[in-house]
């Protein structure tokens, strides 16, 4: 943000900013399951992007070792099954 925008924001009655502050995040959220979306499209079943972000979870999830290695195995194997 630039120096005026935060001007700006100061200026807005507490509630606005919150409200303001919660938009960006959940635009920001939004994007970036966008993009997660369209780096997996091509490896796996075609799921519309609105059911695929009604499912995400925007707390971060642990994921053992194990669980990581075989989702990656999984992956190599659907594009060395599509060349």
């Amino acid at each position: 943000m630039s120096r005026f925008e935060m001007d700006y924001f100061n200026k807005l009655p507490l509630k606005t900013g919150i409200k303001l502050i919660i938009k960006a995040f959940d635009d920001s959220s939004k994007a970036r399951a966008w993009d997660m979306w369209i780096s997996k499209y091509p490896t796996s079943e075609f799921q519309p992007f609105s059911e695929f972000y009604s499912k995400q979870d925007t707390t971060k999830k642990s994921v053992s070792k194990e669980e990581l290695l075989e989702n990656a195995k999984r992956i190599r194997e659907q594009i060395e099954g599509k060349s």
